[in-house]
């Protein structure tokens, strides 16, 4: 991927590309399309150091803030090499994050508590499809109902407790989604509902990909994985899409619900 994928102009780390998070920087970058090979010099399977090419010599320290940033979010993660030698993004899989999608995924969720619509196997079933196999295809322990693959699965308690310890709030042990939600009502203030409501809902949504990149194409599935892709889409999504420009990387993986500036 590295050969052929443009550092700035590509969606490679996230779903949203870096010259969206960080348009500063992109201003002051002189090869506007660069690929990665141009931009990282990999150690093994990760970025071991980076070739910049700014157009000024000496940055601003809201630049170097922007600059520490994204070298922290390329050091994070995990590239391969393909079969023709190139660097793959192992992030990537089937399925797009999106407002639109975040915000299908929570329609779904407040359309029916019984969570009837949802098509896990136990709902496909009763729908007539007696072919599917009923198990869930994370833990093989128990029928794929709705719950089961949100909230009381094995792994997705894993994940839960892993989002628990990230935000700094207790999203572990509910029985029903509704309960899961009254939880985003519970900060002080405005802003932190919202982003705590994000967090909860990026959670289900990734939560979902990650169990129809392992049924469908036998993909990644683990616990860091899905942490990875919670907390960089939804840092690239409000970075990108919202009023918060200067939410900063290494404050956003330490406490995202106080990582705002007033």
């Amino acid at each position: 991927m590295g050969n052929n994928t443009r550092f700035w102009l590509d969606a490679w780390l996230c779903r949203f590309t870096l010259k969206d998070i960080f348009p500063n920087l992109y201003k002051l970058e002189v090869f506007k399309g660069c690929l990665i090979r141009d931009r990282v010099v990999f150690d093994g399977n990760r970025a071991g150091n980076f070739v910049w090419g700014w157009s000024k010599l000496h940055l601003s320290e809201e630049n170097l803030v922007d600059a520490e940033d994204l070298q922290e979010m390329v050091c994070g993660f995990s590239f391969k090499v393909d079969k023709k030698g190139g660097w793959r993004w192992t992030g990537d899989s089937s399925g797009l994050f999106s407002v639109r999608s975040l915000r299908g995924c929570m329609a779904i969720i407040y359309m029916g508590m019984d969570l009837l619509f949802i098509p896990v196997a136990i709902n496909l079933i009763a729908k007539g499809l007696n072919s599917i196999y009923p198990e869930c295809s994370r833990c093989h322990s128990a029928p794929e109902t709705s719950a089961h693959v949100f909230l009381d699965c094995p792994r997705e308690k894993e994940v839960w407790r892993a989002v628990s310890l990230w935000c700094h709030w207790d999203l572990t042990g509910f029985d029903s989604f509704g309960q899961l939600l009254e939880v985003a009502k519970q900060p002080d203030d405005n802003l932190g509902r919202r982003i705590l409501g994000s967090i909860i809902y990026s959670s289900i949504w990734f939560i979902w990909r990650q169990r129809n990149a392992k049924l469908f194409n036998n993909g990644i599935s683990s616990t860091l994985f899905t942490m990875e892709e919670i907390m960089t889409n939804l840092f690239g999504w409000i970075k990108n899409r919202s009023g918060h420009k200067d939410i900063v990387w290494l404050d956003w993986i330490k406490a995202p619900l106080s990582c705002f500036k007033a």
